[in-house]
Formats: C-alpha cells, sequence, structure tokens
C-alpha cells in the first residue's frame, strides 16, 4: 500500500500505526467538509479525493483542522475493492 507517501507499506506497519494514533486521540471526530471528487482509472483502480474536517482530543490536548484526503481503492472481485493507497495535506 502507498501510505502517506512511502511506497509498499506493509498491512502490519499500517496498523501499528493506526494502533498508535487511537492511542494517542482516544476521542476523535471526523466529517465530510465538502464534495467527493471521484477519478476512475485503468485497472479497476478508483481515486477518492475529499476535504475532510477533524476534531482529536486527549484529556487536555486538542488539535482540530481540515486535510484534504485521497484514498485509492483498486478492484478485488466482482463488488469489492481493497484499499492500495491513503494520503492527505492540511488545507
Amino acid at each position: 500500500m502507498n501510505y502517506f507517501g512511502a511506497r509498499n507499506v506493509s498491512r502490519e506497519k499500517v496498523r501499528r500505526d493506526l494502533i498508535r494514533y487511537d492511542e494517542r486521540w482516544p476521542e476523535r471526530q471526523f466529517w465530510l467538509a465538502g464534495d467527493l471528487k471521484i477519478d476512475r482509472r485503468r485497472g479497476g483502480e478508483v481515486r477518492v479525493t475529499f476535504p475532510l474536517r477533524y476534531n482529536l482530543r486527549r484529556g487536555s490536548a486538542h488539535a482540530s483542522g481540515k486535510v484534504m484526503k485521497t484514498i485509492v481503492l483498486q478492484k478485488s472481485g466482482s463488488n469489492d475493492f481493497k484499499i492500495t493507497g491513503v494520503s492527505e495535506r492540511k488545507i
């Protein structure tokens, strides 16, 4: 998977990263902040880009803002997709 700029990241590394994120920010809110842009590509790949607002909290620590999130999906069956890329940039 292409994960935040790093290529060929293993599922295990992504899993560990998500666990660390959950520990750092146990209280999280996310919501769409605009429209989805869907770009269909060759080979059954689909790129979905959307603005996302977030509000994170851990005790007295707090972070909030807005990012442009991109998720790349690859068709893996007749009605199935797998995530093959994730990235975001602050806006």
